[in-house]
Formats: C-alpha cells, structure tokens, sequence
C-alpha cells in the first residue's frame, strides 16, 4: 500500500478504547484450545457495561437462549469460546462507535451485523471449501467496514466532506477517501488491524473485500465469502447508507466456494432473517 504517511503514522499511534482492548484480549484468549471458559468470564466481568450488555445479546432470540441465561459464566459455557468472542466484538464496536457525525448507527452495526450472520450462512452452504474458517467468519464479515468508523473518529471534519460529496456524486465511497484524505477506509481497517494483531484473515478481508481479486491466496475463500455477503445484503437494502451499490460484482468468487446464481433466492431470503436477529443485538446493546 502506498499510502500518506502522515495518514499511515497518525492510524497507527491511535489509542486502542477501552472496550476494543478487552475484546482484543479476549480475541488472543479464544484462539488457545486449552483456554479456561473461567478465565473469558473473568475478563468480561470486569467490565460492568460489557457484562450487562453480553447478557442481554445472550438472552436475545437472536443467540437462541431467551430466558435462559442468568451469568457471565454461563453465558460462556452455552455459547461456547468463538461465539462469545464474537458477541463480545460485537458489543464492544457497537458500544464505542455510537456518536459519529454523518453516520447513522443503527443502520451502520445493521448491516456490518447482516453481513457477519450471511458470510455464516455462505460457509455453511459452500461445497469447495479447502478449509471451513469458522473462527474467523463472522468476525470478518462483522469488521469489514470497520475503516469507515476509524476515519470518521480521527478525521471527523475530512471525513464529513467526504460523505457529503458521496452523498451528492455517483461517486463509490474508497475513491472519495483516496482522493480527500490519501487513504480509504479499507486501507485503515487493515493498517489498525494489523496494529490491533487481529488475525491476518480478518485484516485481508477488510483490505479486499470489494476487491477479492487481488486479496491474497491464504485470504481468498473467506474474502469470496464476505464479498458475497456484502453484496447479498446490499441488494437486500441493508447497506451502511454512505455507499452506492456496487456496479460490479467479482463473479469468480461464486465458483470458487461451491455455489451458483441458482444459489442467490436462498442465501437473499436468509439474509433476511439475519437481519432480523442483527437489530436484536443493537436493540439489546443500545438499552
């Protein structure tokens, strides 16, 4: 990447939040077999917002544990590692990116939680997979867009330009970006991630979502699988509301996982009952 390195430098001194510091710990914790369920239930009580928030995701339809689940520990235990790590993400983002000027939150975390729950959904279905990526899906399929929140936060008056010339051109977003701050917010999400040691999936996916024919060849099938996840939702209207539909769409990526058009009615009609099961997580996160 060539990018500003003023830019380059300023994303990567920023200071991690409080929240996402936690998540990353907790990130690190998961991708060890032998962690102690204990110990993940330890590090989320320690966050009083995060613990209450982690309760009201785990009780919400959308996890299937209505009722059901009354701790933190256990909450764990039902759950399991991977999908508490992903609803601790979840949480986490969405309660520190609440007040971004020119976004609208609701509708932001809408569609980066639709396209989580459909990237599942896309693995689940694909029939030539080398690999399944199940620790990774839905984080990278949650953080894809991630970028757009990072420029926003460090360069709130830049980036409001940026969305208004969006807004008013048919223009997609990356090129605005480029052109007003010498960055995009796929470059951001991957500089920080990398700062942040997520894995090198998640960071790929977020580099080369809208761009899979480049992405690497260790990246690529999970890539595939977001770049169909974001499109899926984005037909479906479930968009972050600062980018246009995109004009094209990397048809290689259907072939190579295992699925054809044939496959679209479905994996739409699924989409949207994920969405669904996305604004009970922000429901629940935003009380």
């Amino acid at each position: 990447m060539n990018l500003d390195s003023h830019i380059t430098e300023k994303l990567r001194q920023c200071e991690l939040p409080a929240l996402p510091v936690l998540a990353h710990k907790i990130m690190r914790m998961t991708q060890d077999p032998y962690v102690d369920p204990n110990d993940i239930a330890d590090l989320v009580r320690m966050d009083m917002s995060l613990s209450t928030s982690v309760l009201r995701v785990a009780n919400s339809v959308a996890f299937g544990y209505a009722g059901k689940v009354s701790s933190i520990g256990e909450a764990v235990s039902r759950i399991g590692l991977t999908r508490m790590r992903d609803m601790v993400l979840s949480v986490s983002l969405v309660s520190q990116f609440r007040t971004l000027k020119g976004i609208d939150f609701c509708q932001f975390w809408n569609h980066c939680l639709s396209v989580g729950l459909a990237t599942e959904i896309i693995e689940s279905r694909a029939k030539n997979l080398s690999e399944r990526h199940r620790d990774y899906t839905y984080t990278s399929g949650l953080l894809h867009k991630a970028g757009i929140l990072l420029l926003a936060q460090n360069y709130p008056e830049e980036y409001q330009k940026v969305l208004e010339e969006v807004a008013s051109q048919d223009r997609d977003l990356w090129e605005v970006e480029k052109e007003h701050l010498g960055i995009t917010h796929n470059e951001a999400s991957h500089i920080v991630f990398q700062k942040w040691q997520f894995p090198a999936e998640v960071a790929d996916v977020a580099l080369y979502y809208n761009d899979p024919e480049h992405v690497p060849e260790s990246s690529r099938e999970i890539t595939y699988m977001v770049h169909i996840a974001n499109f899926a939702c984005l037909n479906q209207g479930i968009g972050v509301g600062i980018e246009r539909f995109p004009i094209s769409f990397y048809d290689p990526a259907w072939e190579a996982i295992g699925l054809s058009v044939d496959d679209i009615p479905s994996i739409l009609e699924a989409v949207n009952v994920q969405t669904q099961k996305a604004r009970e997580i922000i429901e629940a996160v935003s009380k």
